[in-house]
């Protein structure tokens, strides 16, 4: 389970991008590390080659983007093609423009070197063995790859991941997860990871454990917020309302 606050910064995308791709690649380590015992009280822990997609993962916070906004788009389907967008239009908290400065257009490699990062958000160092210099290594469709691709156009990321909540009431409202005297939006989330056919209907029976939305809290839509000055108020501490959910974690 993991928890981020991105940038809040609205024309900053290039930045909420970068802190995406890193919080993918601490989770793909973690998804590597497995307790092993050594036949005593103590435990080590050893990197074991196990694709991403595999392990369950929640992942919660202020993501401050836009349902269906690019940004958001790159968590749900694993990719983004962001060469040639504008940093102002990635995470959709601004009005669409039909035309952008080429200042604020976004090149290739994204990714500072000094990262050592791939395009697949991986951690180079933790994946030594499969990387050679500067190639694309194709793995047929293992969802554990590695390329480290020259003049890279393009994130992606190998977890299954959907949105507990669907940020619509039945009524067509959108949801809200922030009110204040700027916006009454959604900006929080909760992504769970789900294996996926090539159909995206959900696998069963994988051979790996899975998460089972069971639950969630419900949210107020944008008419159901009124004419109250939003929040904090005397009522509610914080200008983001909660966002809750319960999962049955099924074991193969």
């Amino acid at each position: 389970m993991a928890n981020t606050h991105l940038l809040f910064n609205t024309n900053r995308g290039d930045i909420k991008l970068l802190q995406l791709a890193i919080l993918f690649a601490e989770l793909d380590q973690l998804s590597h590390e497995k307790s092993v015992d050594i036949g005593t009280q103590s435990k080590i822990l050893v990197q074991e080659v196990k694709p991403s997609a595999d392990i369950p993962i929640v992942i919660c916070g202020d993501f401050n983007s836009q349902p269906f906004s690019p940004l958001y788009s790159f968590v749900t389907r694993g990719v983004i093609q962001y060469a040639g967008m504008s940093r102002t239009a990635i995470s959709g908290q601004n009005k669409p423009k039909f035309f952008y400065k080429n200042s604020l257009l976004l090149q290739k490699d994204l990714i500072p070197r000094e990262l050592q990062m791939t395009d697949c958000c991986q951690w180079i160092r933790c994946h030594d063995n499969s990387a050679s210099n500067n190639e694309t290594e194709e793995h047929g469709e293992n969802p554990h790859w590695l390329c480290v691709a020259k003049n890279s156009s393009s994130l992606r990321h190998g977890f299954d991941l959907s949105s507990v909540y669907r940020h619509y009431l039945p009524d067509r409202q959108p949801e809200v997860t922030t009110w204040h005297n700027l916006a009454s939006c959604t900006v929080d989330y909760i992504f769970y990871s789900q294996s996926k056919n090539r159909d995206n209907s959900i696998m069963h029976g994988n051979g790996h454990a899975q998460l089972k939305l069971t639950g969630m809290l419900k949210l107020l839509g944008k008419n159901q917020l009124g004419d109250s000055v939003g929040l904090p108020n005397k009522f509610l501490s914080s200008d983001h309302f909660a966002l809750a959910a319960s999962f049955v974690l099924k074991h193969p």
